[in-house]
This record gives C-alpha cells, structure tokens and sequence, in this order.
C-alpha cells in the first residue's frame, strides 16, 4: 500500500520552493500525514516544519499517484522567508522557474511530474 503524502507548491518571485532530501536531490516540500491526520493539515505542518513559513492560505489542486507515494498537492501563500529548519539544516533551499529549468540540479521525478501538470494547468 501506497504512503499518504502531502506536497506543497508555494512560489514567490524567484519561483517554485524545492527542499532537499538526505542525499541533496530536490523536491515539492510536504511529507507524510501522520495516522488520522487530514493531507492539509500535514500540508501545512511540513511546510513549516521545513521551511519555517507560515501558511496564511491554501488550496487542493489535483491528486497524483508516484512509485510510493499518493499525493495531495496543495498550493499555499505563505509569509515569511524560507529558511531550512530541522533535519535540513545546513543545507540549501532551491527555486525551479522557467529561467532555470536546465540548471544542473537534481529534481526527483514524481516533483518533475507534479511541477509538469502543476505549470500545464497554469498557462
């Protein structure tokens, strides 16, 4: 059985906030939902729990199924600066855009996925 995930597109005007993973590949911030524990609230606690920003709105956008994972994606305004808190400390946050879609950063592929349907339902 697939795990329940939450994942978070927030942009501001460098673009899509990326987290990094353990090994330093990027990826939508979000996480599991706890047991009993609705995908938006844990939206929203990962969020900050990763990033330090405070979630002031939020909306479902569309559900996606990866290898692992079943995802709710959710997009949120937030405020704050973004700052790596907890087990990622010490390590960079990234930003996908059109402007550097072709950097050499490691994106994992259900974030590439999500980020395709995510920016093909927004022009």
């Amino acid at each position: 059985m697939k795990k329940r995930r939450a994942t978070v597109i927030y942009e501001n005007e460098l673009g899509i906030l990326l987290v990094p993973d353990q090994r330093g590949t990027f990826m939508l911030p979000g996480g599991h939902a706890h047991k009993g524990e609705p995908r938006i609230i844990a939206a929203i606690r990962e969020l900050h729990e990763e990033t330090r920003l405070r979630v002031t709105e939020i909306k479902f956008l569309f559900e996606f199924e990866s290898t692992h994972f079943l995802h709710k994606v959710f997009y949120v305004r937030a405020e704050g600066i973004p700052i790596p808190s907890g087990e990622l400390t010490g390590q960079a946050i990234a930003y996908y855009s059109k402007e550097n879609a072709t950097k050499h950063i490691r994106i994992m592929n259900s974030t590439s996925e999500i980020l395709k349907k995510y920016l093909s339902s927004t022009l």
